[in-house]
């Protein structure tokens, strides 16, 4: 989607909106469906057709800055401008019945999450279902209505470049708005939210590697690891990088850190914010499987064959959990 809307040359708050709009479709489209099957008798429309009723429901009835006759009429236009002339008549009956309808319909989606949770919450049937039973129905709502809210911003000041004064007043002069995360695992002025900001990508800090765009809970790890200046650290899951260079970055960049992973996609891209953050001290690994070597007993396995002092692994637990969108819409 970046590339998109980089191609578009929209202005900050139409990329903005239209982020919005493309995340709040995939967070709500159950939900969307719904709706659209009330007033359709349940009839299956054409993909485009049900995208663009998605798109007019939810900027009715989950965006407030949007006026309602804008949302009709905008949706319309695009049926029309996609080669659904035809069907433009019944997008804005649809659309304006629920005008019409629109204080009852409010009332009537507060109550579906109570009703049809999986629906009033826009998640899985099986999935709010498990979440019941396991928690009970009070806290299968509110991790469900956790689990659909846009997700913060955060950024990491990267301390092989800049301190954070230096990237504060930067971010200044950048109209970007921010505000200080303090966590227990946190060094002070580590990590900041980010309130405001134009697209992050065109920003000279950014561009500069003074930063790096990452939640604080994925610090803990790194923390707990405790990686020291002068050691060895293998990085057994380490793209896209964030946990990889926030290591290097403790160990001032000195040392050996390895980084491996399965995706050479996302192995490229550690190799590219590793070289925009300015860390030097990592080693990237072919994406093969890779058999530790833990101590120097296992040396005669395949390498590497060293003695590594800290080991990172993520380990998937079966039935621990379930995949599902990040914070940036990805899987």
């Amino acid at each position: 989607m970046a590339n998109a809307l980089d191609l578009a040359s929209l202005s900050p708050v139409d990329r903005g909106l239209c982020q919005e709009l493309v995340y709040g479709l995939v967070r709500w489209q159950s939900t969307l469906d719904w709706l659209i099957e009330r007033r359709t008798e349940g009839r299956t429309q054409k993909p485009m057709l049900q995208i663009l009723l998605r798109l007019g429901l939810y900027q009715i009835f989950w965006l407030q800055r949007i006026p309602h006759h804008a949302a009709v009429h905008e949706t319309v236009e695009l049926a029309r401008q996609n080669g659904l002339s035809g069907q433009a008549g019944f997008v804005n009956a649809v659309l304006r019945g629920y005008l019409r309808a629109f204080e009852a319909t409010k009332k009537l989606l507060v109550e579906l999450k109570t009703s049809q949770p999986h629906l009033g919450y826009s998640h899985p049937e099986w999935l709010a279902a498990r979440w019941q039973k396991r928690w009970g129905a009070e806290r299968a709502a509110q991790l469900m209505e956790w689990n659909n809210t846009p997700a913060k911003m955060f950024a990491r000041v990267n301390t092989l470049k800049a301190d954070s004064a230096k990237l504060l007043a930067r971010w200044r002069e950048e109209k970007v708005e921010y505000e200080a995360v303090r966590q227990g695992w946190l060094e002070e002025n580590l990590v900041f939210e980010l309130k405001a900001h134009p697209p992050l990508e065109r920003l000279s800090s950014f561009q500069e590697g003074w930063f790096y765009v990452q939640d604080p809970s994925t610090l803990l790890a790194a923390r707990e690891l405790d990686p020291q200046p002068g050691q060895s650290a293998l990085d057994y899951c380490a793209a896209p990088g964030g946990k990889l260079t926030y290591m290097a970055q403790l160990m001032r960049n000195e040392g050996r850190l390895v980084a491996h992973d399965l995706s050479p996609e996302r192995l490229k891209l550690t190799e590219e914010n590793c070289a925009r953050l300015g860390v030097e001290c990592v080693e990237i690994l072919s994406q093969r499987p890779l058999t530790l070597a833990l101590s120097p007993s296992d040396g005669e396995r395949d390498p590497p064959k060293v003695q590594w002092v800290r080991v990172r692994i993520r380990i998937r637990i079966p039935g621990g959990g379930c995949q599902g969108f990040d914070q940036h819409g990805e899987r």
